[in-house]
């Protein structure tokens, strides 16, 4: 599989580099936008996303993911940013016959809840 080495949009030509983070192989592992904007991404050993910092003009912004036991997403921190304090959230999740329920989300069957099929 050949992955993408950039991607061409209005605002520019962003560049995407391939397989070189750590527990990375065929992910993502960085990028740079038209604007100079520099995202790094990190990976855990079993090659899940677990943080993306975003470089911009020389400040660092860093978010972070977590998984439960069963490997599935389980908290997400968003970064400190001038004005805001950087919190944790855990990801609503309810699992219920081989259907993930984002519970509170404005889409999916039912009030309140989008569903995620599993296969």
């Amino acid at each position: 599989m050949v992955e993408p080495t950039g991607a061409v949009s209005p605002d520019g030509t962003t560049k995407l580099v391939w397989d070189s983070a750590a527990n990375g192989l065929g992910a993502l592992a960085a990028t740079t936008s038209a604007d100079r904007v520099i995202r790094t991404m990190a990976y855990d050993t079993l090659s899940r996303p677990t943080s993306a910092t975003w470089e911009i003009e020389d400040e660092f912004y860093t978010g972070e993911q977590t998984y439960d036991g069963f490997g599935r997403l389980y908290t997400v921190t968003y970064p400190d940013t001038p004005g805001w304090t950087r919190f944790k959230d855990r990801v609503p999740v309810r699992w219920q016959r081989g259907s993930a329920f984002l519970d509170g989300c404005p889409v999916g069957r039912g009030a309140g809840a989008a569903v995620l099929e599993s296969r």
